[in-house]
């Protein structure tokens, strides 16, 4: 089979689905429906906003705070969800990731703000 983006011969393996080796375009192997396309990709779709956001509360958590294990471990189970291709779970364990995320800033505040008072009240 021919790569219609690069013009290339490429080997599907059987697979419905696969990237060029040479270009990265996507090759589809069997025809779809237009709906079928439309749902694939809005799912597909869906579960990029979803990675972004874990990625984004990730790099997020290590700025602010280095990293908080409820959070961390609540993120690493969106991931696994994603790769399921559960996105009602994965989203579940992005809100409670972001809840422990600002309990940890909170957290954070609070010792920076006890430390501030302590110095300036401890003297007297």
């Amino acid at each position: 089979m021919r790569c219609e983006t690069c013009g290339k011969e490429v080997f599907d393996n059987g697979e419905e689905r696969f990237a060029c080796p040479y270009c990265c375009a996507e090759i589809v192997t069997v025809e779809e429906s237009t709906e079928e396309r439309i749902r694939r990709l809005e799912r597909e779709l869906t579960r990029q906003k979803l990675n972004s956001q874990i990625e984004e509360l990730s790099a997020a958590d290590h700025f602010w705070t280095r990293g908080n294990l409820f959070s961390m471990l609540d993120r690493q189970s969106a991931r696994a969800d994603l790769e399921r291709g559960d996105f009602d779970a994965a989203r579940r364990h992005l809100a409670k990731a972001e809840k422990w995320f600002n309990i940890g800033c909170f957290v954070q505040m609070a010792v920076v703000v006890a430390i501030v008072l302590f110095l300036i009240f401890g003297k007297y």
